[in-house]
């Protein structure tokens, strides 16, 4: 069993290593996107500017989601008997 865990774990970390690279390269390419369109924004820019506004807000919404249900239960976890 606890080999069988330390894999999950190697794959969460590979995981999270990629993440960490990969995020600062996708919002340096968007915001030069935006810096370049200027005020005048194509139609293609212009969605992909309100998509990426959507998924940081959903993303938003899902981290105060689990912030919130986490806090439950270590409150929960917590309280006297």
């Amino acid at each position: 069993m606890p080999s069988r865990h330390k894999r999950k774990t190697k794959s969460l970390l590979a995981k999270a290593a990629e993440l960490v690279f990969a995020v600062p390269q996708v919002v340096a390419h968007r915001v030069t996107r935006m810096a370049i369109s200027g005020p005048s924004v194509s139609e293609r820019d212009r969605k992909e500017f309100q998509r990426m506004g959507a998924e940081k807000t959903a993303a938003f919404i899902e981290y105060c989601n689990a912030m919130t249900m986490q806090a439950f239960r270590t409150n929960q976890a917590l309280a006297p008997p």
